[in-house]
């Protein structure tokens, strides 16, 4: 377990405070009384129960549960398995509780993590891991960043079943695999290939789906996320513009001001002299 700040920061989006993993063996619990802060958790190996209120979750590899503030809960190994291991994410409230209710997330206690969206999911945990572990410079915006790219995973998990049933795999392949992957700069042809489509058809169902381009659709996503930095974080332009894959800050500064009309660093003077806030992302007028 690797504690982050014991001091919470308020301009940060997501402010992690505790990551690490845990092995728990037969018959081992855990009863939760009510805090402010929040947690998420991803079930490595063997089976666990979450019990809720009057719900209870059986907890299989793959399985997200959601531990939302001043919830009283208890989980534990399932009866009958020798083991339940886990990683975990702990939050501050304030800032995050705001993020999981615009997500959808406040009100899910379990997400079931599809098998093409698990790896993406996965990695994040570890990568957070090891910025908790080595913690380098600015690894509190850093763990920010993950953990904000792990919470948009998510809450796309949970997409109800008619907006599922409007969504295309390969459209759910591509929205995870960028949601996880904010710092690179994949190109049209190598999401084709996570989707498992042709350039061209990839192009058709986003068009049809969010009525862009999936390179707009990319840009779109990318500048949400950075509004999000500007207004909550102290890195500065040029740290936020290679975190999102930009070669420079130039280029980021172009982009930003072709999607928001504005510049960066007037969306962060504004976005502060507002008060705190989860920005929303602008469409992209890209085409």
């Amino acid at each position: 377990m690797y504690g982050v700040d014991y001091r919470p920061d308020e301009h940060l989006p997501v402010d992690v405070y505790i990551v690490g993993r845990s092995a728990w063996g037969a018959g081992e619990s855990y009863d939760r009384h009510p805090v402010v802060e929040s947690d998420i958790e991803l079930t490595l190996e063997g089976k666990g129960v979450l019990e809720v209120g009057k719900e209870s979750h059986e907890l299989l590899p793959g399985d997200v549960f959601i531990v939302r503030p001043n919830e009283r809960l208890r989980y534990s190994t399932a009866p009958g398995a020798s083991v339940w291991s886990k990683v975990f994410i702990d939050f501050y409230g304030g800032n995050t509780t705001v993020i999981l209710k615009q997500l959808g997330l406040l009100d899910v206690s379990v997400v079931r993590v599809s098998a093409a969206s698990l790896p993406g999911i996965r990695q994040l945990f570890d990568d957070m891991l090891v910025i908790a572990r080595t913690k380098p410079l600015q690894y509190r915006d850093r763990l920010s960043e993950k953990a904000y790219a792990l919470l948009l995973a998510l809450s796309h998990e949970t997409l109800g079943p008619a907006h599922r049933a409007v969504m295309p795999d390969v459209i759910q392949r591509v929205v995870t695999y960028v949601e996880a992957h904010l710092d690179l700069m994949p190109s049209v042809q190598r999401l084709s290939h996570i989707a498992g489509c042709s350039a061209r058809h990839l192009n058709r169902h986003f068009s049809r789906h969010f009525g862009m381009s999936i390179h707009a659709w990319v840009t779109r996503t990318k500048i949400r996320h950075a509004c999000l930095l500007l207004a909550r974080t102290h890195s500065k332009i040029g740290e936020i513009a290679e975190s999102l894959g930009y070669v420079d800050q130039l280029h980021f500064t172009k982009v930003f001001k072709r999607v928001m009309n504005t510049t960066p660093r007037d969306y962060r003077r504004n976005a502060h002299s507002d008060g705190p806030g989860v920005p929303e992302g602008a469409p992209s007028t890209e085409n």
